[in-house]
């Protein structure tokens, strides 16, 4: 398995706490549950496939995202696969 976490330099770090990628990540579950923790961040899928939020209860399909999608402050958890790609803004750009 691949992981790495990039913290940026200088101008960059001003707004991206940082940067993390993995590969080859073989759970043997294939949802997760993200709880709120006060960061905003940008997922960015770099293969072709679908990703899905679910449903916390039923864990149905409720919202598709292809290629990107912004995942902001929130208040309630979020049911989605795995994410592979993603960086985090610095909070006091949030706020």
């Amino acid at each position: 398995m691949i992981f790495q976490v990039y913290v940026p330099t200088f101008p960059l770090n001003q707004f991206i706490e940082h940067f993390f990628y993995y590969e080859g990540l073989s759970p043997a579950h294939n949802k997760e549950r993200f709880f709120p923790d006060s960061n905003t961040e940008i997922i960015i899928d770099l293969s072709e496939n679908t990703q899905y939020i679910y449903d916390n209860k039923s864990l149905r399909e409720i919202q598709a995202c292809r290629r990107a999608w912004v995942s902001g402050i929130r208040t309630r958890s979020i049911s989605c696969r795995i994410m592979l790609k993603s960086f985090y803004f610095q909070k006091e750009i949030i706020s």
